[in-house]
């Protein structure tokens, strides 16, 4: 329907931030029960019939959407998993050619006290379960069971982006010769770009690293760790790439104050995001942060004088960084980004072109104050969420009323334009057995013949030839293309009665 291609543009000119808050969600269960401790949702790439759950203690499960059931042989055991307090296995990152080269990369906490990434491959026997065999690729000695960070996923150019926490040593947010407190960027190819090569290890005498530093990262060549992409995090829990802009989304837990929400404009590198001289937009020790400063997009915390994009929520304690919904099931949300607190509930905000938090929507209430662990991205850009100390997996979808069965909640289409409501009753027409405006075209000339001919055009099968075009079902009998509607059309386009 032409009103799917329409929604880019509208949001373009800032339509979409009046029209998200008009939009409520609501949890729907794929499945009630059988995972464990779940802290992450993954897509695999060519994959659109199945999710991956992953959970803390090493386990990746495989979700059947087509039947909504849990399959019983899980997709991988990651041995050797500490699990205390904040430890714990948490990601999968599906290689940019897992299609064809069944590659992945899972991030965890071993028992021996290391952030690890070890790569694996799918089996080639059943593309559901992978090969028991992983190699260590990432190897960093000093993890604590708190702060450890946990995102994990590959960018739009191709290479893998790590979340680590400060692992409670605050210094380590403006020490650009530790990795920790950092977002790193790896290439895990080598230079001809397949992984598993001998070439893909830069560091052939240090065991602990099998990569290599893509040549265009902040810090080659200058002082400090050349695997450095950005600085200055305290415990970055989950990360992810704006499917449309590339732009990175960082939920970054804060200590005793502050949540907050980064975002790190696509295909740059080197910020600083200020910890520990700030806690969100909140100065918390007396430093001034390393340049270049990125200010947060949002901070969360309890009570006082705030700056502009500050909230306060009663219950906030640990911010889900979330992503940024690009699917089409629910076309008023595009561009809105859901993120959650894991204490208190989902939240949305929207970002508008100069920077400014806009549409700050409270959506605990309408998700039954869910807290959500981790959110996932569907192939097709719709968004699921787990939490950790329950056993489902659940989709957000839309919570309105669809009257006309268009697939658009009614409120989204009627603040779009896509239907109409002549008598002002919040009801589409097409549901009170109403004609359409006679405007067929939407170009705002009407009545027009250009009206006419459009509408003949796309009753006889032609294109619209405009940007959208309203249905042929012009008296919403549900019975099209009959010539009733071509009769309903020219009466109340010469002023008189539906017919």
């Amino acid at each position: 329907m032409f009103w799917r291609y329409m929604v880019a543009a509208f949001c373009g000119v800032g339509l979409c931030g009046t029209l998200s808050a008009q939009v409520t969600l609501r949890r729907e269960p794929v499945i009630t029960s059988g995972l464990w401790q779940p802290v992450g949702v993954y897509a695999p790439p060519g994959d659109p019939a199945h999710l991956m759950t992953v959970g803390k203690g090493g386990d990746v499960r495989v979700v059947d959407l087509t039947a909504n059931t849990l399959l019983p042989t899980p997709f991988l055991i990651v041995p050797n998993v500490a699990t205390t307090n904040e430890q714990g296995l948490y990601a999968i990152a599906f290689h940019p050619d897992y299609q064809t080269n069944g590659v992945f990369y899972v991030y965890f906490i071993r028992n021996t006290g290391q952030n690890i990434i070890a790569r694996g491959r799918r089996s080639a026997g059943n593309p559901l379960v992978a090969d028991a065999t992983l190699d260590d690729v990432f190897v960093l000695d000093g993890a604590n069971t708190f702060h450890n960070g946990g995102f994990c996923t590959f960018g739009p150019d191709g290479y893998l982006y790590v979340g680590i926490g400060d692992a409670t040593f605050m210094l380590n947010g403006q020490t650009m010769t530790v990795l920790r407190s950092k977002i790193l960027r790896l290439d895990m190819d080598g230079p001809d770009n397949i992984p598993g090569n001998t070439d893909d290890d830069g560091f052939p005498a240090d065991p602990q690293k099998n990569y290599c530093i893509p040549p265009t990262n902040p810090f080659v060549g200058v002082a400090g760790e050349d695997e450095i992409w950005a600085s200055g995090f305290r415990n970055p829990w989950r990360g992810s790439f704006d499917r449309e802009t590339g732009d990175l989304w960082i939920g970054d837990v804060g200590s005793e104050f502050r949540e907050e929400i980064s975002m790190i404009p696509a295909g740059t590198g080197g910020w600083n995001l200020g910890w520990p001289c700030k806690e969100g937009f909140m100065q918390l020790v007396a430093c001034v942060p390393l340049d270049p400063y990125l200010p947060p997009v949002l901070d969360f915390g309890f009570g006082g004088s705030l700056p502009i994009g500050s909230q306060e929520q009663a219950g906030f304690r640990y911010v889900c960084g979330g992503y940024v919904y690009r699917g089409s099931a629910m076309p008023c949300l595009r561009g809105t980004y859901i993120f959650a607190d894991g204490a208190s509930g989902i939240y949305s905000i929207r970002r508008a072109p100069n920077g400014q938090v806009t549409d700050f929507v409270d959506r605990r209430a309408e998700t039954n104050d869910f807290h959500p662990t981790a959110f996932g991205e569907g192939l097709d850009g719709e968004l699921y969420c787990v939490h950790i100390a329950d056993t489902g997996l659940y989709r957000l979808v839309e919570n309105a009323n669809d009257c006309d069965g268009d697939g658009v909640s009614d409120p989204c289409a009627l603040s779009m334009g896509w239907t109409t409501d002549t008598n002002s009753n919040s009801i589409p027409d097409r549901c009170e057995g109403l004609c359409t405006d006679v405007d067929f075209n939407n170009d705002t000339l009407f009545p027009d013949t250009s009206d006419i001919t459009d509408f003949l055009s796309v009753f006889a099968g032609g294109p619209c030839p405009t940007a959208h075009c309203d249905s042929i079902d012009f008296n919403n009998d549900t019975l099209f293309p009959d010539t009733q509607d071509i009769a309903s059309f020219l009466s109340v386009f010469a002023g008189g009665p539906c017919v």
